[in-house]
């Protein structure tokens, strides 16, 4: 796979890279008036989803995307608002539009100004990113950078780099992009940003194609076969058993939106757990997320402010029927 590679130092909304753009027939009125917009999705429910990245910020990471993104982050890469370093946790919204079915429901403006003239262009991909940590907008330090590598299709075409600046509404160009590089090139170059961080993620795609390269038919006997454990069918919530579900900000987290009418049931919690739950998970479930520890057994970790649990779903009525037939 070829990657186009983005250095840069701040955090932007969206980002595109396109070719020369064709000329449109308009007055400059109409010109002036085009090309000041703003990102708005036609339809909010089926805009492409963001992916979420957590990670120390002491640590940083490096990680691919399900689209084949590459990021590296580098150590201590964040700041909060006063200039003070961020401590713990930080989290990323990595969003990444390819497709001109993606790039129409994400409502992103495909006007740009080119030499005072505003002109459609054609996208070889874009993404947006944003950070955060407790609930609160982070920035990158003065002195970091973020590498973000994306795959891309056009390899020998003159394309240039663009972001798409909210606060004025306008795409602005920033300069020619560089040859498309193989991945081997990306992950050589990330180690010289984060090499500890690096390191382990060559390790998780190791053990990932380790992972799928023994197929059932070459497992030695009929006792490794039956060991493969089958997924837990779903559970049903009865009246005895503490339930309860996730009541969160949902615009901000979208990524719960899938588990909003889900019902959990700790697994094997303590009564002290269950009781700090039932207090704080009213005023924390603002800040959640949700982690699987284990996805045969449908074993789930449910993180609320400071504190966390293990779960399970469950389900009563219709919603029972629905995870049935889905497991089947």
């Amino acid at each position: 796979m070829k990657l186009q590679n983005i250095f840069y130092s701040a955090l932007v909304l969206a980002f595109a890279c396109n070719s020369n753009p064709t000329t449109t027939a308009s007055s400059s009125n109409e010109q002036e008036s085009t090309i000041f917009s703003k990102i708005d999705a036609p339809i909010a429910s089926i805009s492409p989803s963001s992916e979420f990245i957590q990670f120390n910020n002491k640590d940083g990471n490096v990680i691919k995307t399900n689209k084949g993104s590459v990021v590296v982050i580098p150590k201590n890469a964040f700041v909060n608002a006063d200039g003070s370093l961020v401590e713990g946790e930080v989290k990323i919204s990595f969003k990444e539009v390819f497709t001109p079915s993606e790039i129409i429901l994400s409502g992103i403006p495909m006007n740009a100004k080119n030499d005072g003239v505003v002109q459609p262009f054609i996208s070889d991909g874009m993404f947006s990113i944003d950070a955060e940590s407790e609930g609160n907008k982070v920035s990158l330090a003065a002195d970091k950078s973020i590498s973000v590598s994306v795959p891309s299709k056009r390899e020998k075409e003159d394309f240039d780099f663009w972001y798409f600046d909210e606060n004025i509404g306008e795409w602005k160009n920033t300069g020619k992009r560089k040859q498309t590089v193989a991945e081997d090139k990306v992950i050589e170059f990330a180690s010289t940003i984060n090499p500890e961080m690096t390191e382990k993620f060559q390790s998780s795609l190791a053990a990932d194609i380790a992972s799928v390269t023994t197929p059932i038919d070459q497992l030695k006997s009929i006792e490794e076969v039956n060991s493969l454990k089958k997924p837990m069918a779903p559970a049903k919530a009865n009246d005895v058993d503490f339930v309860f579900n996730i009541a969160a900000n949902y615009k901000q987290y979208p990524e719960l939106e899938s588990v909003k009418n889900i019902m959990w049931k700790p697994f094997e919690a303590s009564e002290s757990e269950i009781s700090t739950l039932k207090t704080d998970m009213q005023t924390k479930g603002f800040d959640v997320s949700i982690v699987c520890e284990d996805e045969v057994n449908q074993i789930y970790k449910i993180n609320y402010g400071s504190n966390s649990i293990l779960a399970r779903p469950v389900f009563i009525g219709a919603d029972k029927e629905k995870a049935v037939k889905s497991y089947n």
